[in-house]
C-alpha cells in the first residue's frame, strides 16, 4: 500500500499509488516508445478517459502482466 515506482524489464515505468500490490488510484505509466497514461487506475487497470490507441496498446500489456502472475 503507498506510492511507488516499478520499472518493468521491457523499460515500461509506473509511478503512482499502489493496493494490495496492484495499480490502485492515481498514477503514471510511460511507455518507451512515448506513450504516457496519466490518471486513475482500478484494480490494476486504467480507468477513464484514455485515447482509443493508447488503451488498447495498455490493456493489452495490462492482460499480460495479469496472465504471467496467475
Amino acid at each position: 500500500e503507498g506510492r511507488g515506482t516499478y520499472r518493468h524489464a521491457d523499460g515500461n515505468v509506473f509511478e503512482g499509488e499502489y493496493k494490495a500490490g496492484k495499480r490502485e488510484g492515481r498514477g503514471t505509466y510511460r511507455a518507451p516508445n512515448g506513450d504516457v497514461y496519466e490518471g486513475e487506475f482500478k484494480s490494476g487497470m486504467p480507468e477513464g478517459r484514455t485515447p482509443t490507441r493508447l488503451l488498447s496498446r495498455l490493456l493489452t500489456r495490462f492482460s499480460a502482466e495479469r496472465s504471467a502472475k496467475y
